[in-house]
């Protein structure tokens, strides 16, 4: 089982739990220790310790392992008796007189561990793999706990996934994207480890050798499936020259702090890109024409009162770009950027020389995905549901919902559009308000009508292992080649009897789904 600490909740603690057995025919007097197998990635929290409980209600606690984190091989460690001493904070909570407690863990009563992990949240998500949990004799390891047979219990801010096997496991996907050249080869972004990559169609699965924290988005170059970026926050820009096998840092050029989100690349120039990213609690945009060399930076924008008077207070003629979330280039005139950001989405027609202010019509929306097909833009958003622009992002109008509706009114976060027949295909991610279960909206007539699909998608909403304690699906790619063909990315990890979240792949349009 591999575990991170960091970045999935607000908490400043997580750990698991698990069940323990005392060994059969085994007396207390063998016992000499808890053992775990384990290595750790480097970066260490600023606390770690073991926890035991026994079935008269005592708490034990082991000093500060945190250590073991840089523990980078794989190795046996021990915990003896004597490094357990009774539990401080809980004779705190329960005012018990700690007299009253035996000094040491009585092992033919230990009925649980504990792992835990405290302290200021880091910025770089500490990791530790454990294979086993055992009862240390002197005759060696006895009622050895595989993760396999026992289930562990993940809380606060700890996300757990599966190790071992052929298959790279992860938790939350924030974005997959499909290679223009052939079909079968897809990228997927998760929250919790380096990219993964598939050259079957999502059958297989690998983890490339990049950044395994602070992953935010991956982009294919339209016009070279051999190129391809990856942001990766804090941990900067790379780039592939093979499609996604090997990756190098290209980040010493950004501009000074900035914390990459997304790329847009060139119709038809791989190394012409554009770029926002998060500087402290701001944003900033830059393009850039030698891939990365050198980069120029551009972050007004023109605002517009009349068009978005949610902000009356600021009434500058021009603010800084805040919390950008999306970028997207017009591949019929790449010139024209769209910039889905807080509160004033933006948009340039001189390729990010000058932005203005693009929100009439779209109200108060948190849009989180764009997609230009033709003169039309498709905006997915958070409360407000699917938009459609037909002047590239001067003015908006809801697609759906246009009215209040039970089934489907909430949070679109994605949306991918194409033009089949002489019709719009659109598909858009959706989690209602009010119902259950996570879907996806199809419409197969530019929009004049909408369809719910479930087929093939969880009947489930997951909540281990989650970014805002439920599973939504977050990103969708279509292929380049096959817009018909599509995937679709989940977070969450199995538990309760679920398969939890992952990544889904649709071969007609979105109207059925397979994992």
């Amino acid at each position: 089982m591999r575990l991170g600490f960091g970045t999935a909740t607000g908490d400043i603690y997580g750990g698991f739990w698990m069940s323990l057995e005392p060994p059969a025919g085994v007396t207390t007097a063998d016992i000499d220790g808890l053992g775990v197998t384990l290595s750790g990635e480097g970066r260490l929290p600023e606390r770690a310790f073991f926890t035991l409980q026994t079935s008269d209600g005592y708490r034990y606690r082991s000093p500060n392992i945190r250590d073991l984190f840089g523990q980078t091989e794989w190795g046996d460690h021990v915990i003896t008796t004597a490094d357990f001493g009774v539990d401080a904070d809980w004779v705190a909570q329960q005012n018990v007189d700690v007299a009253t407690v035996p000094p040491q863990p009585d092992w033919s009563k230990v009925n649980r561990f504990d792992f835990a992990a405290v302290g200021q949240l880091p910025t770089e998500r500490p990791v530790i793999r454990f294979t086993r949990v055992y009862f240390a004799t002197d005759g060696g390891a006895q009622a050895v706990h595989s993760f396999a047979d026992h289930q562990p219990r993940v809380y606060g801010n700890m996300q757990a996934a599966a190790t071992g096997g052929a298959q790279a496991q992860a938790g939350a996907i924030l974005s997959v994207a499909v290679s223009p050249g052939d079909s079968n080869r897809v990228i997927a972004v998760p929250s919790d480890r380096g990219l993964l990559v598939t050259s079957d169609g999502g059958q297989t699965w690998r983890e490339a050798e990049t950044p395994t924290a602070g992953a935010q988005t991956v982009t294919f170059a339209p016009s070279d499936p051999q190129v391809v970026y990856a942001c990766f926050g804090k941990q900067g820009l790379w780039r592939s020259d093979d499609s996604g096998e090997t990756w190098a840092d290209i980040s010493a050029a950004l501009p000074e702090g900035t914390e990459p989100i997304e790329v847009a690349v060139h119709t038809t120039q791989p190394d012409q890109l554009a770029l926002i990213g998060a500087v402290g609690w701001g944003g900033t945009f830059a393009w850039s024409a030698d891939g990365g060399a050198s980069w120029t930076r551009s972050s007004q924008l023109a605002t517009d009162p009349v068009g978005n008077p949610t902000l009356p207070e600021e009434a500058a003629e021009s603010m800084p770009l805040s919390a950008p979330r999306n970028l997207a280039l017009n591949p019929s005139a790449p010139e024209q950027l769209l910039i889905a950001a807080n509160w004033r989405n933006a948009r340039s027609d001189d390729g990010g020389r000058t932005w203005s202010e693009a929100s009439r019509g779209a109200d108060i929306s948190v849009v989180f995905d764009l997609d230009f097909l033709g003169d039309k833009v498709y905006a997915g958003a958070m409360d407000q549901g699917t938009l459609v622009s037909e002047d590239r992002g001067a003015t908006w109008r809801n697609l759906w919902p246009v009215r209040w509706n039970r089934e489907y009114s909430g949070h679109n976060w994605q949306v991918v559009a194409w033009n089949e027949g002489g019709a719009d295909q659109i598909v858009s991610t959706c989690s209602p308000w009010d119902a259950p279960l996570n879907l996806v909206l199809r419409s197969t007539d530019g929009g004049d009508s909408v369809e719910m699909v479930r087929a093939g998608l969880p009947d489930y909403r997951t909540s281990a292992n989650t970014m805002w304690g439920t599973g939504y699906p977050r990103t969708l790619a279509a292929d380049p080649r096959n817009p018909r063909t599509l995937y679709l990315g989940i977070d969450g990890d199995p538990a309760d009897g679920h398969e939890g979240g992952g990544v889904f792949r649709s071969t007609d349009g979105g109207a059925t789904w397979a994992r």
